[in-house]
């Protein structure tokens, strides 16, 4: 059991693993810091932390383990911060849906001649369109899998640590380069919210009227945070571009079908999707989702 734990960030994500921790006894104290005190007072009124503060501070001095629940552009900030408060013991890892820019930014600051916690990049396959710690959830990491990506100088130890962290929570822990990560979530988590935003587009606002369950269910993501996606696929560029591509592909080949009236070669196609759409009940594809 960690005796403290700080959480850097209280929105949706950073809120529910302050509950989650706190729900199954796994720290005896959260810290929370934000730069909103009302989600600082939502967060501390949903029970996810049990101190609040605006700022990284002394404060974290004695916290053994550090989660950056910041938008992407802020964590390598937040992390040069705790490295100037926190102990050279603790582990600080992020939840950022990028880890390639991360990770070289961090590489880049190259504070390794000097003693200070090691950083392990982290992405917790797992959200909601819902935002805020109002919307937080103990059991949302439950059953669905986080990338653990080793940093430069990472020991076996602190990975441990960290991917015991997520399992604690209920999580499958998966390892993998940061290139990897970041070219797989392009094409299973940023694509299809860049999907659902252009099909939300491309209906004509009267056409609402007939919406039912299918036009919603495909179209939930694009009720996602803007700002926060404008921010992820900036910073996921490289990648998603080429996922886009790909789906562009895929789209152009089912419009070939339609326009040639290739019927049977259509329902080819459309037996080869549902039989990808099969693998997520496969043991051996684990369920993932989220940003």
């Amino acid at each position: 059991m960690n005796r403290q734990v700080g959480i850097v960030g209280v929105g949706l994500i950073g809120a529910s693993i302050g509950r989650a921790l706190k729900e199954r006894n796994l720290c005896r104290r959260v810290i929370g810091i934000g730069r909103s005190p009302h989600s600082l007072a939502e967060a501390m009124n949903a029970g996810a932390i049990d101190e609040a503060h605006e700022r990284i501070g002394p404060e974290l001095s004695q916290a053994e383990f550090v989660i950056v629940a910041t938008p992407v552009p802020l964590v390598v900030e937040m992390v040069r911060r705790l490295w100037t408060v926190v102990s050279p013991e603790a582990v600080i890892t992020d939840v950022a849906s990028t880890k390639g820019s991360i990770l070289d930014a961090l590489d880049r600051l190259d504070p390794y001649h000097q003693r200070v916690a090691e950083f392990v990049g982290s992405h917790p396959m797992a959200g909601s369109h819902k935002r805020g710690p109002a919307a937080s959830d103990p059991d949302l990491f439950v059953g669905r899998t986080c990338v653990v990506v080793r940093g430069r100088r990472t020991s076996d130890l602190t990975f441990d640590r960290v991917s015991a962290f997520w399992r604690s929570l209920g999580m499958d822990v998966q390892e993998m380069p940061a290139v990897e990560h970041d070219e797989r979530v392009a094409r299973i988590s940023h694509l299809p919210h860049v999907a659902s935003f252009a099909l939300a587009l491309a209906c004509h606002e009267q056409d609402l009227l007939l919406a039912g369950p299918g036009f919603r269910d495909t179209t939930r993501l694009a009720g996602s945070p803007p700002a926060l996606w404008a921010e992820i696929l900036k910073e996921n560029r490289p990648q998603v571009l080429p996922a886009i591509d790909s789906f562009l592909e895929k789209l152009s080949e089912l419009r070939s079908l339609i326009e040639q009236e290739q019927w049977d070669e259509l329902e080819m196609k459309l037996r080869d999707a549902n039989r990808i759409m099969g693998l997520l009940g496969n043991s051996s594809h684990p369920r993932s989702s989220g940003v």
